[in-house]
């Protein structure tokens, strides 16, 4: 958990469009040591509740494929972070090696509809997973959208074989003319 990361002094700010994922985390965060600040907020990532350079951090897990404008979101994680903050981003993605991008095809169309539908009775959300997943951009296109956004130091580590994709990036220091946008 974030917390441990900043703790005692720093604040965690879990962020969600979700009241049911905010609920999770409020108990999650009653896990915490006493002294240790988290706070749940419910909010849209394209238009992010908070004063321009708030944060130290910006972590995001799999949310990019999900939003409705992937440059305002960027430009509102930009706008949030204090000037050398932390980009982290989790989303998924595609492998590029041919065995492995077959595997990951084959358990997307197959394997986590069935297991969803068994588990849940219902397919749409892993329907919707998989289309979401092939229809995202690659990650050099991602990459080259955190830099127009405003970030430096952009860098893609893929994870799993490439199915999971760690970006990440920095808000420069100083503001220049790659740097003054929102």
């Amino acid at each position: 958990m974030a917390a441990v990361a900043v703790a005692p002094t720093g604040v965690v700010e879990a962020l969600d469009v979700s009241a049911p994922m905010l609920q999770r985390a409020c108990a999650k965060a009653a896990r915490v040591p006493a002294g240790w600040h988290v706070r749940a907020v419910q909010a849209q990532a394209e238009a992010l509740p908070a004063a321009e350079h708030t944060y130290d951090a910006v972590v995001s897990g799999f949310v990019m494929r999900n939003v409705s404008d992937l440059g305002r979101t960027l430009a509102e994680s930009r706008r949030v972070l204090r000037p050398g903050g932390r980009l982290a981003i989790l989303e998924f993605s595609r492998p590029r090696a041919a065995l492995l991008r077959w595997g990951h095809a084959l358990w997307l169309g197959v394997g986590t509809l069935a297991i969803g539908w068994l588990l849940t009775g219902v397919r749409g959300p892993f329907t919707y997973l998989r289309r979401s997943i092939a229809g995202f951009l690659q990650p050099e296109q991602f990459l080259a959208r955190l830099r127009e956004a405003g970030f430096a130091d952009v860098a893609a580590t893929p994870l799993l074989g490439g199915a999971v994709i760690l970006y990440t990036g920095v808000r420069p220091m100083g503001l220049t003319p790659s740097n003054q946008r929102r």
